[in-house]
């Protein structure tokens, strides 16, 4: 069984020496507020995939040494990738990049994916019971767009990175809430950014 997540009050301030190397990495805007938010500690673990290609080389292992330098336990596992498009089959392999805001952050995110669980997965990621259990089980979903129009100018809109159930996202907006808060209070500068990337990615794919 996963073990309960620490209390996510915990670190909510992060010391602007270390925010600073966090907007540094060059590595994608959501890339950069997950790591952010799990130092935190207000996310219990990031997933962050990256193709390992030999370009890519300096980028992770400057990565690995922002982790390190953060106190962020961490798992590099390389898998085996195969993708079939217009031009062809693809084969090569991406590096799974696994953050923890603290060991047991860390072990859960391994055990359920090492198990294959969705459930377990997007638990030990942080995202609500009830939007989980309607991911995993094709219950009736809303998608972050379909939401009112009134709540698409809420600062906390971007952070709506997880699919929504029905029935509570009401209340599973909250986290995303919460992060929102955190990021503001933390970084302005990732959070302006991450707000301009989403409205010029759902003014080009209004149907994303």
């Amino acid at each position: 069984m996963i073990g309960e997540p620490t209390d996510n009050k915990s670190q909510e301030v992060v010391e602007r020496a270390l925010v600073e190397k966090i907007e540094a990495v060059p590595f994608h805007i959501q890339d950069r507020v997950d790591i952010l938010l799990v130092k935190a500690g207000v996310k219990p673990a990031a997933l962050i995939t990256e193709l390992d290609k030999p370009e890519n080389a300096e980028r992770l292992k400057g990565l690995k040494e922002l982790l390190d330098a953060l106190s962020l336990p961490n798992n590099f596992e390389k898998t085996l990738l195969s993708v079939e498009n217009a031009d062809g089959i693809f084969e090569g392999s991406i590096v799974n990049i696994l953050v923890g805001k603290d060991q047991l952050g860390l072990e859960n995110l391994e055990k359920a994916r090492k198990e294959k669980s969705a459930m377990a997965e997007g638990l030990a990621l942080g995202y609500p019971e009830s939007a989980v259990s309607s991911y995993v089980e094709n219950a009736p979903r809303v998608m972050r767009w379909q939401l009112p129009e009134e709540l698409k100018s809420e600062y906390y809109y971007p952070f709506i990175k997880f699919q929504l159930s029905q029935e509570n996202w009401p209340l599973e907006i909250e986290t995303a809430r919460k992060w929102a808060d955190n990021v503001k209070m933390n970084s302005t500068m990732l959070f302006d950014h991450i707000t301009a990337y989403t409205k010029a990615k759902e003014a080009a794919m209004p149907n994303e």
